[in-house]
């Protein structure tokens, strides 16, 4: 399974085997005696199927066990084809394989707790008169069926019920609010007119001659502005 690249082979097969226990279950002994209301509740239940099997016997060839298996078939691979219409048939494949994955992971741990249990149990069964290896072959077997059957029908009614939905577009992320200043087209003209304005001194310019203005006593050029020259 894990190989595979669709279980759509397997999961058919056990859409049969369903199929044929649920007539078993329902569609025992005469016509007058089938529990058709119980069959329908069942499918309603169980796979999530809304159909009238009494309906299906008005049907023209729709007489036996048989007949309404092969409605019972169709009307779960009609379900599975209305879930492909939406999501896709590569999705549909692996959804699929998920669900058969999920359940036989489930069901085998749980049966290998059931098979733990009759190991401890089974050497009690010499006390009751019987032969405890054959007690534990007999009931092991039954086991293992049980757990194929849990796994076909657990599948199957998961795959059926289990409702899906078209993945929605994620919506395009907001761009980040910036702030915005309004400027008068005016405003933008009379400031690219606007004449420069010419830089003006704070302090009045020394000369190099000049005393300087430290207060040194020496002239301007020998004292700050040769530092001012060589910074």
């Amino acid at each position: 399974i894990l190989l595979a690249e669709d279980v759509r082979d397997l999961v058919e097969d056990m859409r049969a085997d369903y199929a044929a226990r649920l007539a078993a279950e329902f569609l025992a002994g005469h016509v007058e005696e089938w529990d058709l209301e119980g069959l329908r509740r069942a499918l309603a239940e169980r796979l999530g199927i809304e159909a009238d099997p009494a309906a299906w016997l008005e049907e023209e060839g729709v007489q036996t066990p048989e007949d309404v298996e092969e409605r019972i078939v169709q009307a779960m691979r009609d379900t599975l084809a209305a879930k492909e219409a939406v999501v896709g048939g590569e999705q549909m494949r692996a959804f699929e394989k998920f669900v058969v994955l999920h359940v036989l992971d489930h069901e085998w741990k749980e049966h290998l707790l059931a098979m733990d249990h009759l190991r401890q149990s089974v050497g009690l069964r010499g006390y009751a008169q019987k032969q405890p290896i054959q007690e534990y072959k007999r009931e092991s077997f039954e086991l293992f069926q049980g757990l194929l059957a849990r796994i076909r029908a657990r599948t199957v009614e998961l795959l059926h019920s289990v409702q899906v939905e078209e993945a929605a577009a994620e919506p395009a992320p907001e761009p980040a609010p910036q702030e915005l200043h309004y400027v008068h087209g005016s405003e933008i003209a009379d400031e690219q007119e606007r004449p420069a304005r010419p830089v003006r001194r704070s302090q009045p310019k020394v000369g190099r001659n000049d005393p300087c203005p430290c207060g040194s006593g020496k002239k301007y050029k020998h004292c700050c502005g040769r530092r001012a020259a060589h910074a």
